[in-house]
């Protein structure tokens, strides 16, 4: 079984006051990422995922508000319905792949 599904988890500083609702960050650089690229043997009996990871923050940000968020790709084989899916006239060996956001949350 082939996997094509990313995470990546993103800190960000937040630049907007925190509010129940919202964690607004507009241009700030993130603090710290990390991706990973799921395998099968991370898949429990159950569909679930567990990973760990550990970051290094700053030390200001000991008291200074930073969010993380947690995005799910999947690679999916590009629609070959939509207009022009193949720029130039290139022939691939197979349906190019593009990567698809399945999943945010902060």
């Amino acid at each position: 079984m082939f996997f094509r599904t990313r995470v990546d988890f993103v800190i960000e500083p937040i630049e907007v006051d925190a509010s129940e609702g919202a964690h607004i960050t507009i241009h700030a650089k993130p603090i710290d990422s990390y991706s990973y690229g799921l395998q099968p043997q991370d898949i429990g009996p159950n569909y679930g995922f567990l990973h760990a990871h550990t970051f290094n923050l700053p030390a200001e940000y000991a008291s200074k508000p930073y969010r993380v968020k947690v995005l799910e790709y999947e690679v999916i084989i590009y629609d070959p319905l939509k207009p022009n899916p193949n720029p130039g006239g290139v022939h691939f060996g197979s349906m190019p792949m593009k990567e698809r956001l399945v999943f945010a949350d902060v």
